[in-house]
C-alpha cells in the first residue's frame, strides 16, 4: 500500500505462512483470520432457496477458502489499454 500500513493480519514469519486453501476444506485446520470468512454461512448447510435450492454450503461459506487476487487501479488501467 501506499500508506505503507498493512490492514490485514500476516503472518508472524515465513514459516507459518498461509497456506493455500480447496473448496469445501475445513476452516478450523487454517489459520483463522481474515473478514470475509462467514460469506455467505457459519455452518456447512444446504442453500434454502432458488436458484440454488439444495446446492451445499460449505463451513463458513464459500469465500474464504476460494484464491484471491488485488491489482490497483493503475494495473487495472494497463491491462485495458
Amino acid at each position: 500500500m501506499e500508506s505503507g500500513h498493512e490492514c490485514l493480519l500476516q503472518p508472524p514469519g515465513p514459516e507459518r505462512a498461509y497456506r493455500a486453501r480447496s473448496y469445501g476444506d475445513s476452516f478450523e485446520v487454517y489459520e483463522t483470520s481474515g473478514f470475509d470468512e462467514y460469506a455467505p454461512a457459519i455452518a456447512e448447510c444446504l442453500y434454502p432457496e432458488e436458484p440454488f435450492l439444495a446446492n451445499r454450503l460449505p463451513e463458513y461459506g464459500d469465500i474464504w477458502c476460494l484464491p484471491s487476487a488485488i491489482e490497483t487501479a493503475k494495473q487495472l488501467e494497463s491491462k485495458l489499454g
